[in-house]
């Protein structure tokens, strides 16, 4: 083999090298997992190191459900939303490990705080009323109204969007959500304080932990991190059009879905990785839908 073609081999090697190196398997920690939902009946486990053989089936519920929103207890305990007709929509506790299921409650879109062993939810009640709540694992029968939920909006087409997002924890004690007047509002477990945050045409996805900062959607589905003390906007037009977004604090990184239309194969849909770091975005799971999911360390 010439010293000229050991040269080039080498120089491959550095730039795969640099390449990965903006996501690095160092940073994506090779000892965890991505559990997700396609929207469908069921939930799915993958390791990212090694996607094709490890591929995972850890819940398939009824053939006519759909699983939305999934939110992680623990590394061995996830919280999710199955909804069905005309049963409607339960909140079930998942054991990883064992793969046993329970039904807690009737509701929808729930979040684990840990800090407070807490999980919030959407429910609805026989006069009419939705309400985001708040329960414990332990009590889940009685739980307690914190606000009223957001009505949909009519679209023009005539599509009622719902406004209601899963809560988003940005500090030990305090959630925020949207409210009845669709801002953004935040809530403070350990005072029971409840107020306005002034801030409006926000959808939050989720609280980027190293910056201390929202992503969220507007009206016209771009994307952008917002600081909540001054309502200073990052525009992210990189993330347009992507969803099922799940973060990763340890790389400061980004896993979501992305939709392509191709004129011959009608749509197909891909999972990336993001790093906020570079702006780098990498494909790890080729034709694969997310449409929630969280990231477990086991």
């Amino acid at each position: 083999m010439s010293i000229k073609y050991n040269k080039i081999c080498v120089m491959v090697l550095v730039v795969m090298g640099l390449f990965l190196s903006g996501f690095g398997t160092e940073n994506m920690n090779s000892e965890g997992k991505l559990a997700f939902t396609t929207g469908g009946n069921g939930i799915k486990s993958v390791y990212l190191e090694s996607p094709k053989s490890n591929k995972i089936f850890l819940y398939s519920g009824k053939e006519n459900s759909t699983i939305s929103h999934i939110s992680k207890v623990s590394n061995d305990v996830l919280l999710f939303d199955e909804c069905s007709y005309p049963e409607g929509c339960f909140i079930k506790k998942l054991e990883i490990n064992t793969k046993q299921t329970k039904s807690l409650n009737l509701g929808r879109l729930p979040s684990y705080v840990p800090s407070h062993k807490k999980y919030f939810f959407y429910n609805s009640f026989p006069n009419g009323e939705n309400w985001l709540s708040m329960a414990s694992l332990d009590d889940f029968e009685n739980a307690i109204k914190i606000a009223k939920e957001p009505k949909p909006k009519k679209l023009p087409n005539g599509i009622n969007l719902p406004l209601a997002v899963p809560v988003i924890q940005i500090s030990t004690d305090e959630i925020i959500f949207v409210g009845e007047d669709e801002g953004l509002w935040s809530y403070n477990i350990r005072n029971k304080n409840l107020q306005s945050l002034n801030i409006y045409n926000c959808r939050p996805i989720l609280w980027r932990e190293k910056t201390k900062q929202l992503l969220c959607f507007d009206q016209q589905w771009d994307t952008f991190l917002l600081k909540i003390s001054d309502q200073e906007k990052v525009e992210l037009q990189k993330l347009k059009e992507t969803y099922g977004h799940v973060y990763l604090p340890f790389s400061d990184s980004l896993i979501y879905g992305r939709t392509k239309s191709n004129f011959l194969f009608g749509e197909s849909y891909d999972i990336y990785l993001f790093s906020f770091q570079n702006e780098k975005e990498k494909k790890i799971l080729k034709n694969s839908h997310i449409a929630n999911g969280v990231w477990t360390e086991n």
